[in-house]
């Protein structure tokens, strides 16, 4: 009995110095959370933000509800989203634009119209033969609920998307499953979309002039954050230089 006594309580004075030893490490300096779709720009901003905050950036891309989420229970200072947010207490700044690619399985039509995407986006066309491809069901892959991306589509739309689409939590899931199906088609960010996969709109590319899927990109931070607002002008200029003249 006593030896268990002994053994419980060095455990216990253990735990209390791992306990003490991490309390006293430093977390985050600038903690940012938000859309996939501007991981690449956090990411390109993370050197300069180290300087800003004078301190390690952290960066976590689950989506824009994950971001503004995290922003209103205080575990991240600066939401990177792709939809606007406008609530008391809250500031918001455009810092970038989004760009959205569509991508289909080999062997599908690489041209769609917006009213052919629109029609698949709705499910009122369900296999390819409608739009000049094979005899095949039109396999239709949506990011998850609460995706800024998910969110744009539905507008695009009209409100009302496909119901019983395949759905999955990440842009590079979506890829990976329109790669799969046979007959698969999905939307995502253009970082996240295998070239080889990509679909023309109107006959342009992602990155073409005229492309039609590019929305606005926001920060939004608790207002009276000085570092946030800093932070937010720092990754809006690395995004107008990535842009170029």
């Amino acid at each position: 009995m006593q030896r268990f006594l002994g053994f419980w309580q060095i455990g216990l004075a253990l735990l209390l110095l791992v306990l003490l030893v991490l309390g006293r490490l430093p977390g985050p300096a600038l903690r940012i959370a938000g859309a996939t779709s501007l991981l690449p720009l956090a990411e390109a901003a993370r050197p300069g933000l180290k300087v800003l905050v004078d301190g390690p950036v952290s960066i976590s891309a689950l989506g824009s509800s994950y971001g503004l989420a995290a922003l209103q229970r205080r575990s991240a200072d600066l939401a990177l989203v792709d939809v606007p947010y406008r609530v008391p207490g809250i500031a918001q700044r455009q810092v970038a634009f989004a760009t959205l690619a569509i991508i289909a399985a080999p062997g599908l039509p690489r041209n769609l119209s917006l009213s052919s995407l629109q029609a698949i986006l709705r499910g009122r066309v369900r296999n390819w033969t409608a739009l000049g491809g094979p005899r095949r069901p039109i396999e239709l892959v949506l990011r998850a609920h609460g995706s800024g991306l998910r969110a744009r589509l539905r507008e695009l739309a009209g409100g009302r998307l496909r119901p019983g689409a395949l759905t999955a939590l990440a842009s590079g899931q979506v890829a990976d499953l329109v790669q799969a199906l046979p007959g698969g088609i999905g939307i995502v960010e253009l970082a996240f979309a295998p070239r080889s996969l990509i679909v023309s709109l109107k006959g342009r590319l992602p990155w073409q002039p005229g492309y039609a899927l590019r929305y606005a990109a926001y920060a939004i931070w608790r207002q009276g954050d000085l570092r946030a607002d800093l932070a937010a002008d720092l990754v809006a200029a690395v995004a107008k230089q990535d842009e170029g003249p």
